[in-house]
């Protein structure tokens, strides 16, 4: 859904949550249409090979896993 070449440097949710407005380092401002499990699955899958996520040691970590495991790469 992000249409940004390089780093995105914000992003902020429309109040029905159905819509993403994110900010690039270039300044460029887009707005996109994306579901909540859109975003659970790009998440994860940038995050997939993280040392975070590989070997996580805090709560938040863990958290992190379980909801990427049940959610995004459970078959």
């Amino acid at each position: 859904p992000f249409q940004h070449k390089n780093t995105v440097t914000s992003i902020a949710f429309s109040p029905d949550g159905q819509a993403v407005i994110s900010n690039g380092d270039q300044n460029k401002v887009t707005w996109s249409w994306v579901s909540s499990d859109k975003l659970l699955q790009i998440g994860c899958e940038q995050l997939r090979d993280h040392s975070m996520l590989l070997n996580p040691i805090t709560e938040a970590a863990r958290e992190a896993r379980y909801t990427c495991d049940q959610y995004v790469w459970a078959d």
